[in-house]
């Protein structure tokens, strides 16, 4: 069974492959790092605009992120 990939799990991939810590991509975008480390679990997501600043960040689509493409 093919393991679904959720925008937690690719959030904290691209993240962790691109070295930036739950700090400094809290810094970049403004929010505290539970806030990051909650998205990356599941718990909570951000809104557009900040799907928006991950997304330049992480220099990915959002399309990726959201689970709509696969790159």
């Amino acid at each position: 069974m093919k393991k679904v990939i959720t925008f937690a799990d690719r959030i904290k991939e691209m993240r962790t492959d691109l070295g930036i810590s739950q700090y400094k991509m809290a810094e970049l975008l403004g929010v505290s790092q539970p806030t990051i480390a909650k998205w990356e679990a599941g718990i909570i997501e951000p809104n557009l605009k900040t799907i928006k600043k991950i997304c330049q960040i992480l220099k990915v689509s959002s399309d990726y992120l959201i689970g709509l493409a696969d790159f």
